[in-house]
């Protein structure tokens, strides 16, 4: 418990927000050098491997021959952004921007390869330290596209320590009303965007909820939100535009593309002043089958697998060709909160079962 809650300080106290969330130049690359130097320190082979500018992956590689089936545990090094207090040690739960989601997870895998490097087992383990996941999943995307398909692969998200084999896929986007503005005296000289906007609305969710497949039995039904809109140029002029922006949670199987395209053929028949404006993430699911060797491995090592609705970098894995559970300590209800925390018995139990899947693969 010491040595996990020890090298998950020291990584929380490095901040890393997402520059892209406001978050300073180089947070990503301090946590990446500090990852390279205990994995160094154990006898990993480690590269850096620059993703976006000042923004690297690090890979640590216990390498022990090419016979071997190998393994990659991977984490994300930014953070989201918002207020939170300098990391501290408070009733057992280590406190701090990142300790949930995901430098706590980091920090058991990495206390798990100190375990690993002194076991003689015939398994190569790699971590992968990857940028951007709470934006755009530019470092994971750059990592399966750079590397050979593994065997297996363990993603660092708070699930609690259960193993998630399926996840939602993602589709957000912004919906754009057009209209013809007009004094609001006169408002059947305009054409009001916003109304426009309003009515559509319902009959878009109902074809997306409508969209089959619509139900997995470990992630429940999909969804269609809308979570900002605005239009308008003042109190007394018919709006001539109008956006609002959505979030689609998808089943697991389907495909964002398809899913967009659905959208957009459903704007042209039944609302023509409505368009879909820009997609910002198009992302696909995870859906393991559940006897693939890893969800057995899981499902023994830690009693039970679930789904749910949050996507991961597992699913970028999983569509390269490589098997992907999620699995780390903490909760998601912690996860991007203002005293974000994970219980440091968490921390030691998630390195222990890290060890453990190791060995049963």
């Amino acid at each position: 418990r010491g040595r996990v809650a020890q090298i998950a300080s020291e990584l929380v106290a490095i901040t890393s927000v997402n520059p892209a969330l406001g978050g300073p130049d180089g947070g990503e690359a301090r946590v990446a050098e500090q990852i390279g130097e205990r994995c160094s320190a154990i006898g990993c082979e480690v590269v850096f491997e620059e993703v976006l500018p000042g923004r690297p992956n690090v890979i640590a590689s216990l390498h022990r021959d090419d016979a071997y089936p190998t393994l990659v545990i991977e984490g994300h090094t930014d953070t989201v952004g918002g207020p939170s207090a300098a990391p501290a040690i408070d009733d057992g739960r280590l406190v701090g921007r990142g300790a949930c989601d995901t430098k706590g997870g980091i920090a058991a895998a990495l206390h798990a390869l100190e375990r690993l490097a002194a076991i003689d087992i015939p398994l190569n383990v790699r971590f992968a330290g990857t940028v951007d996941e709470e934006v755009g999943f530019a470092g994971v995307t750059h990592y399966v596209r750079n590397h050979a398909r593994a065997d297996a692969a363990i993603v660092l998200e708070p699930t609690s320590l259960v193993p998630v084999v399926a996840h939602a896929g993602v589709l957000r986007g912004e919906l754009r009303a057009e209209g013809r503005a007009a004094h609001s005296a006169t408002p059947e000289l305009g054409e009001n965007a916003i109304t426009a906007l309003v009515e559509a609305i319902p009959g878009i969710a109902a074809s997306a909820d409508q969209r089959a497949p619509n139900e997995h039995e470990l992630c429940g039904r999909t969804s269609f939100s809308v979570t900002t809109i605005r239009g308008g140029s003042g109190i007394n002029t018919i709006p001539a535009e109008c956006v609002a922006e959505f979030d689609w949670r998808l089943h697991p199987s389907d495909d964002p593309e398809s899913a967009r395209a659905a959208l957009v053929a459903y704007l042209a028949q039944f609302a023509p002043r409505v368009s879909l404006a820009s997609v910002s993430l198009a992302d696909g699911g995870l859906d393991l089958d559940l006897d693939e060797p890893l969800v057995v491995a899981a499902q023994a090592v830690c009693g039970r697998v679930a789904g749910f609705r949050a996507g991961t970098d597992a699913s970028k894995f999983w569509r390269a060709g490589t098997p992907a559970i999620v699995l780390g300590p903490g909760s998601l209800a912690q996860a991007h909160t203002a005293d974000e925390w994970v219980e440091i018995e968490e921390l030691a139990r998630a390195a222990e079962l890290y060890v453990e899947l190791c060995l049963a693969l």
